[in-house]
């Protein structure tokens, strides 16, 4: 879906109607060794109040990110095309990587048509992304930074040791 009209004002429409995160842009990002674009999903809930998006990133290169994170298996997020159809094929979400990128310069891309939006996660899956610790963390320091509220709960996965802060904005 592309998104309508030009600008910053655009963007803050369309984030603002998906207002519990989740929303999936594809563009191309120049912080990405890859001269490809990618699907980048929004983590923050109110990117508006901030100007800025918490992104991460999406990649069909699945076994990569799997070696990558062999360590730290709980930080990888599998989405297939079952769960979301946007993808052709499985993809992950390394959620050791959240990229922050402003408002105005996806405002930018907008207006040189270099951003296509995405119909917005399930709820069932976006919870699964902002769930993984290193998401958790970054969407902490935000909070911190912006004055952002948050509701945050501890829960286990399976063990104690591997207890995670799972936080939402409530404000």
């Amino acid at each position: 879906m592309a998104l309508k009209g030009h600008g910053e004002r655009a963007i803050a429409n369309g984030i603002a109607a998906r207002s519990a995160g989740g929303g999936v842009f594809y563009f191309q990002s120049r912080e990405l060794r890859s001269g490809e674009p990618h699907f980048f999903i929004v983590v923050n809930r109110d990117p508006i109040a901030t100007k800025l998006l918490l992104l991460t990133i999406v990649t069909s290169k699945v076994d990569k990110v799997r070696i990558r994170n062999r360590e730290r298996p709980h930080t990888v997020v599998e989405i297939s095309p079952k769960e979301y159809d946007e993808f052709k094929v499985l993809s992950a979400v390394d959620c050791n990587v959240v990229l922050e990128k402003s408002l105005s310069e996806l405002a930018g891309l907008v207006r040189r048509k270099e951003v296509r939006y995405h119909k917005d996660l399930s709820p069932e899956t976006f919870g699964k992304t902002k769930a993984a610790p290193s998401v958790v963390s970054k969407l902490l320091v935000h909070a911190a930074r912006y004055g952002v509220l948050l509701s945050c709960t501890i829960w286990s996965r399976r063990k104690p040791s591997m207890s995670v802060l799972t936080c939402i904005q409530t404000a």
